[in-house]
């Protein structure tokens, strides 16, 4: 009886270790997942946010009609 008695124990030991080790391993996978998706999400904003800021002066520089429209609406004065 002492013999059956100390096998259940070690048995419900092991199985709540096994538990809880799943849990924390899938609370850790998913808390890495979601840190991995906004790194990711991060990077795409900062690449999309400094190409805008390195094409928009090119795309002004480039775009005479722009000032040409301001030169005529100011009577031959560039803005």
């Amino acid at each position: 009886m002492k013999i059956m008695m100390i096998l259940f124990v070690i048995g419900l030991t092991i199985t709540v270790y096994q538990v809880t080790r799943d849990i924390v391993t899938t609370i850790g996978v998913t808390l890495l997942g979601v840190a991995c998706m906004w790194f990711t999400v991060s990077l795409i904003v900062a690449i999309v946010t400094v190409g805008v800021l390195i094409s928009d002066p090119i795309y002004k520089l480039g775009d005479s009609s722009l000032y040409e429209k301001h030169y005529e609406d100011d009577g031959g004065m560039y803005r």
